[in-house]
């Protein structure tokens, strides 16, 4: 019986069972004994995430060829990366994968395209504060949305200037630059999208407010209501997937105006769907989605391998 490869994080147990499922063995990596899979998998390393080469030699003893990658963990990208050098397939496109982990980079990204996005400029860490925050309030208006560009911590929305000095200082702190966004007001929704070779299917529309429900600073009144052009929510964002060319299971939050303008704010290339942890995956296991199952199944697709590939 075949080896798949698996890293996965707190999404090892359910990527575990599906892939088992389908009738492959798991050769799981994880970072510490006990962690989300460790206990079901066929054959299981305990290593630093880091260690590139006693990774690949763990795969490479076994003949494994493929990789369902189920963590966008910076760690785990640059070993990856390795992994992918060395000639193992990945259930995922890399090069899109950190485009989306950078926020920047990702707006830059978006405004080449037809899409929109909030208005935003960058500030490098070691640039002068006191000037950028002259220039942020004559560009802005409050609220002013802050964020580390590589998540460093979770998106702050500020009222005054107060505020803006004290957040602008808390992430220059954490030794990231600052990414300066425009509050868009209307209904957070997300969507997530199913995509490979072939096919790009967006599954639905979750209405839900991660500032809301996560308590994010600043966007206590955010808010979730139903939309009135869902089907062009819909076909834009799955277009988006396809022109930014992400391949996986991944998920656009997004803002729309009650005018029916669609903001992008951000995709996650790499949906978390363990069993346990994740509100998000949770939400749409109650409305019958097993993301564990759809990863696998498009993985198998990416592999070019399986029933899947073959139907």
């Amino acid at each position: 019986m075949e080896y798949i490869g698996l890293i996965a994080g707190k999404s090892g147990d359910s990527l575990t069972e599906e892939i088992q499922k389908k009738g492959y063995k798991v050769a799981l990596v994880v970072g510490k004994e006990k962690e989300p899979g460790y206990d079901i998998a066929d054959k299981v390393l305990v290593t630093d995430l880091s260690n590139q080469e006693e990774i690949y030699k763990f795969f490479s003893t076994l003949q494994v060829k493929y990789l369902i990658v189920g963590t966008g963990h910076i760690v785990v990208l640059r070993t990856i990366k390795y992994l992918e050098k060395k000639g193992i397939k990945l259930s995922i496109d890399l090069e899109k994968t950190f485009l989306c982990k950078d926020k920047y980079l990702f707006k830059k990204e978006i405004e080449k395209t037809e899409y929109l996005t909030p208005k935003y400029i960058l500030f490098k860490k070691e640039s002068n504060q006191e000037e950028n925050i002259k220039e942020i309030l004559t560009k802005f208006e409050f609220p002013i949305v802050l964020k580390s560009p590589i998540d460093k911590r979770e998106p702050i929305a500020v009222n005054n200037i107060s505020e803006l000095k004290e957040y602008y200082e808390n992430i220059k702190k954490l030794d990231s630059d600052i990414l300066i966004e425009e509050y868009i007001s209307g209904s957070d929704v997300t969507v997530p999208v199913v995509s490979n070779k072939v096919d790009i299917n967006a599954l639905g529309i979750l209405y839900w407010s991660k500032g809301k429900v996560e308590f994010l600073k600043g966007f206590e009144n955010s808010k979730s209501y139903k939309l009135n052009n869902e089907e062009e929510v819909l076909k834009k964002i799955s277009c988006l997937i396809k022109d930014l060319g992400i391949i996986g299971l991944s998920r656009a939050d997004i803002v729309v105006k009650d005018n029916g303008e669609i903001y992008i704010l951000e995709v996650n290339s790499i949906i978390v769907c363990g069993n346990t942890g994740s509100i998000y995956n949770q939400l749409w296991q109650e409305q019958g989605f097993n993301f564990a199952k759809i990863t696998v199944e498009n993985a198998l697709k990416v592999f070019e391998i399986g029933e899947e590939f073959f139907v």
